[in-house]
């Protein structure tokens, strides 16, 4: 989240630093850090890095007791630094997570911080103004934390009661509520965990699989899209069998797991609950087996049409701009649904790379908007090589982008 890693990225890099010993197993939800770790050692090993040997000899000094969370872990600790230096240079990929981990294990050995919190009305004729701001009293752990503790100072004047102020500007301003903003992949890791749905190790990958079935689309900044082919399952499974698409089960049984693993649950009846609650789930739809199929062939169909469709065409305002694949040159193109008998309207595309629809349209000129996934990073584009927007864009860019 702080970095904008995709989850599976974000467990590369920890598996990279703890293969070089360079931190803890990363796959664990403890927040625990047990003194058998050692701390005393942990902090002589940064004190010899030269970007930490001022804090971490300050907290050295004194009693080493860390902030711990309620979540426990048998097999693992929290993820923590072994106090190792790097035996090679890292990439800034892996400095950046590795100077997270450091600080984060710093921060929680450190003293509280103390926020002061401000408030002032202000009286102008018979109307009143709140202005609100915050400043830090005591650094305590924000200090080692640094960056990454998103603080944010808002200061304001020092002022008595009664004191008179003088009015600048005054505005008025409309505004409406929006809607909640869509999932991430890092917002949905956290709703995952507050859930508790999966596990530390498995919740990035059950993101990743949700992707590559075609359940839910990743949408670059605007986060990530349940396809037409992802609700058509949910909506089936719901029908047929609610207790399997339910939180509520899953869950359970990962309380349970804990349960038994800590030696406070019971395995055997763990296990007669699953099979009694899994087995009139299957019986259900085994009993609807061709209701279910029917419902999937005719999602996926439509799925797969979908996936063509880029919007509306904005030059006969009837018909549908698509992506289309020339029968004699096998090269992709976008071509109106009405052609050839009332429309015309084609684009090219770039042959290279995949193609994800947004659902937008250009405010420029009205053409579909949609993502080229071509590299690390996708593409924004509008698919009109006529565009307005694009006059101002390096004529070489264009092209490299459209001849790509």
């Amino acid at each position: 989240r702080v970095f904008g890693y995709a989850p599976t990225r974000t467990l590369q890099i920890a598996q990279r630093l703890y293969l070089d010993a360079l931190i803890s197993y990363p796959r664990t939800s403890s927040q625990k850090l047990p003194p058998s770790i050692g701390y005393t050692k942990i902090f002589q090993g940064l004190g010899r890095m030269q970007q930490y040997s001022r804090e971490a000899g300050e907290l050295g000094k004194g009693v080493l007791r860390p902030k711990e969370g309620s979540k426990y872990d048998t097999a693992h600790p929290a993820v923590y630094p072994t106090g190792e230096r790097p035996r090679r240079a890292l990439s800034s990929w892996e400095a950046r997570l590795f100077d997270l981990v450091v600080r984060r294990f710093m921060a929680t050995f450190a003293p509280n911080a103390v926020r002061a919190r401000e408030s002032v009305t202000i009286r102008v004729g018979e109307y009143e103004f709140r202005a609100n701001g915050t400043r830090t009293v005591k650094e305590g752990w924000l200090r080692y934390y640094g960056k990454y503790s998103g603080r944010e100072e808002k200061f304001l004047p020092v002022l008595k009661k009664r004191d008179e102020v003088e009015v600048v500007s005054i505005e008025s301003t409309e505004e409406f509520t929006t809607r909640p903003p869509r999932y991430n992949q890092s917002s949905l890791l956290e709703r995952m965990e507050r859930e508790n749905l999966g596990t530390k190790a498995t919740r990035a990958e059950i993101i990743t699989t949700l992707v590559s079935r075609g359940y839910v689309v990743v949408l670059g900044e605007q986060g990530l899209m349940a396809t037409d082919l992802g609700f058509a399952v949910m909506e089936t499974i719901k029908a047929f069998s609610p207790a399997v698409a339910s939180t509520k089960l899953t869950r359970e049984i990962e309380e349970k797991l804990g349960e038994i693993e800590s030696g406070r649950g019971d395995a055997k009846a763990l296990l007669e609950q699953t099979i009694r609650v899994l087995s009139d789930n299957l019986v259900s739809i085994a009993s609807n087996e061709e209701s279910i199929g029917l419902e999937m062939s005719e999602a996926i169909s439509s799925a797969l049409a979908a996936r063509y469709i880029l919007g509306p065409c904005p030059v006969c305002k009837t018909g549908k701009l698509k992506v289309v694949r020339s029968r004699k040159t096998r090269k992709r193109f976008v071509g109106c649904t009405n052609y050839p008998s009332a429309c015309n309207a084609s684009a090219p595309l770039p042959q290279r790379g995949v193609i994800r629809t947004t659902t937008r349209a250009c405010e420029k000129c009205d053409w579909p908007i949609v993502y080229l996934k071509l590299g690390r990073f996708p593409w924004k584009l509008c698919v009109n090589p006529r565009c307005p927007g694009k006059v101002g864009r390096k004529e070489h860019e264009v092209q490299a982008v459209q001849q790509s």
